[in-house]
């Protein structure tokens, strides 16, 4: 009987996380959770599942949910999704995360969050027969709560893009300037984050740079799973940028990264996305490297 294992990848969006998740759950004991922050209220908003059906129809979600929250789904799902916004609240409020006393107190204060977070994973192993979960839902929050969950080990992969590309590729999907200066407040606000929790819990992260992974998917995957100590990837990479992706047990849904959900593709060469560099929108750049400092220009000059 093994363990519980989280691969909890955190930072922002835009870097590529929806992909490394796919890579990383090839094998049959690693399931991928998506962004499993956002699957309460899709659930209730019954948004498609890669598997081809609705999620309350999903044989694999759906089921679980319903075997966790039922039988009255609707108020259940709602209710965990009120009860994870005020831990997140909570634990945005902490000067740091390295206290265990303070994380025994958060834990305290939301335990019934926490006890059906450890519940509906327990039941997707149960049913799936997997014993290790990425979520990709990127909010450091996220991954504390489950590094809170008694019986699981945790590792967060902290996926850090150059701020300038992060911001550009959300000005291409948005078209508004204030959404450039939104997320790269978000993203400096995660990674400085991520970075006093790593200070305090050097064992549970590591960081991964997006250019560096696009640039050698097959190493960083590799080293990921070593270092989560997980088998790796056997007939997934034909070479070290081309990976064969089987979408057979991927159960994703929206808001995960929409061109990779429609596509479906499993033939998948990667490299790094590099047209921000060539772009005439000299003025996101600027708003990227102004709205993120120090952090984001230590990571550029880095």
């Amino acid at each position: 009987m093994h363990a519980i294992k989280v691969i909890a990848i955190s930072g922002s969006g835009r870097t590529g996380s929806t992909l490394l998740s796919l890579l990383l759950s090839q094998d049959a004991n690693v399931f991928n959770l998506g962004q499993l922050r956002d699957l309460w209220l899709s659930y209730i908003r019954e948004r498609s599942c890669t598997c081809g059906d609705l999620l309350p129809q999903c044989q694999v979600l759906g089921t679980v949910v319903r075997q966790v929250f039922g039988p009255d789904v609707e108020s259940g799902l709602t209710g965990m999704t009120v009860n994870m916004r005020a831990f997140f609240k909570d634990a945005a409020r902490m000067k740091h995360w390295g206290s265990p006393a303070a994380l025994q107190k958060l834990a305290n204060q939301h335990g019934g969050f926490l006890f059906k977070l450890r519940e509906f994973l327990q039941a997707l192993s149960e049913l799936t027969g997997a014993y290790c979960f990425v979520d990709t839902s990127k909010t450091p929050e996220m991954a504390l709560a489950f590094s809170l969950l008694e019986g699981v080990d945790v590792k967060v992969v902290n996926l850090a893009r150059d701020p300038r590309a992060v911001a550009y590729s959300w000005y291409k999907k948005k078209s508004q300037f204030k959404a450039v200066i939104r997320y790269s407040r978000l993203w400096a606000k995660r990674q400085q984050v991520l970075s006093k929790w790593a200070h305090s819990r050097k064992d549970v992260m590591i960081q991964v740079r997006y250019e560096e992974f696009a640039a050698r998917p097959e190493e960083w995957v590799g080293n990921i799973l070593r270092w989560a100590v997980l088998p790796p990837p056997v007939g997934v990479f034909q070479s070290p940028n081309r990976a064969q992706i089987s979408w057979e047990n991927q159960h994703l849904f929206p808001p995960a990264n929409e061109s990779v959900l429609r596509e479906r593709k499993t033939d998948v060469e990667i490299m790094p996305a590099d047209a921000w560099l060539h772009s005439s929108s000299w003025l996101v750049r600027l708003l990227a490297i102004l709205y993120t400092y120090p952090s984001g220009w230590k990571y550029i000059r880095g």
